[in-house]
């Protein structure tokens, strides 16, 4: 029989573990998390996760702008998908950091990812030229030609909207990627959306990512292939855009 003094520690021991996990849905726009995930995001740390489906999706931020976010992804339903969540302090050098980097396409090309198949780095981009550019209503809208490989060139349009709390940002392919080696069509055009919505509340900015690609693998025969190749990707471009803004400015 456990005394009272023991079980009042166990009992102790319990509240604490619940309270570290409770409070990831009422104090952070995330849901979702584990204790540890919560613990991470709490010390300014970055949580990264593959996810199965749209559903999995972390982001609850409560705004229109958020909702958009997921409901693209919703609308996409990507067999390959990845999500980046950040929160910082607020700083007002942060968004227009952010801005700057999302748009600064001659540095693209330094964009470094790593490649669990082959075990090397590669880079993300070869080169990215802008075709188009119009800014209307505080909104850019930039028309993009992107060599990526191993696939071919293909063409994509970028969306960014920033007000003085927010960035909302959002990159869909045009054209389809194919695997120029063995020409073969993985992705059709506007089957590949990465997107970002930073926003600052109570003293702090909240980044979230998520990169979504509907692929197809030849009913999993490609699958180990393309989910190091697509969400890769993912990871290395939005870690990329936060270590280059957030981290040397938190």
């Amino acid at each position: 029989m456990i005394g009272k003094p023991a079980a009042r520690s166990i009992l102790g021991a319990i509240l604490v573990l619940l309270s570290a996990a409770a409070p990831a849905g009422q104090t952070l726009p995330f849901a979702k998390l584990s204790a540890d995930e919560f613990r991470a995001l709490a010390g300014g740390k970055p949580v990264v996760r593959s996810l199965g489906s749209y559903r999995e999706l972390s982001l609850a931020s409560g705004d229109a702008r958020g909702g958009d976010l997921v409901a693209a992804m919703g609308k996409l339903k990507p067999n390959y998908l990845a999500e980046l969540m950040l929160s910082v302090p607020s700083r007002d050098a942060l968004l227009p950091a952010l801005e700057a980097a999302l748009l600064d396409f001659a540095s693209y090309p330094g964009i470094r990812y790593w490649s669990e198949r082959q075990q090397t780095h590669y880079d993300l981009f070869d080169y990215v030229k802008v075709l188009s550019d119009v800014n209307a209503g505080g909104k850019r809208r930039i028309r993009i030609l992107v060599a990526m490989e191993p696939f071919d060139d293909y063409e994509a349009t970028i969306e960014l909207e920033r007000t003085q709390t927010t960035i909302a940002f959002r990159y869909v392919s045009e054209g389809p990627l194919v695997y120029t080696y063995r020409d073969f069509k993985a992705a059709g055009p506007g089957d590949l959306v990465w997107a970002l919505y930073a926003f600052q509340r109570d003293g702090r900015l909240y980044c979230y990512a998520a990169g979504g690609v509907k692929a197809f693998d030849l009913f999993g025969a490609f699958r180990d292939r393309l989910e190091s190749s697509l969400v890769g990707r993912v990871k290395s471009y939005f870690g990329y855009m936060f270590d280059r803004t957030i981290a040397p400015l938190r």
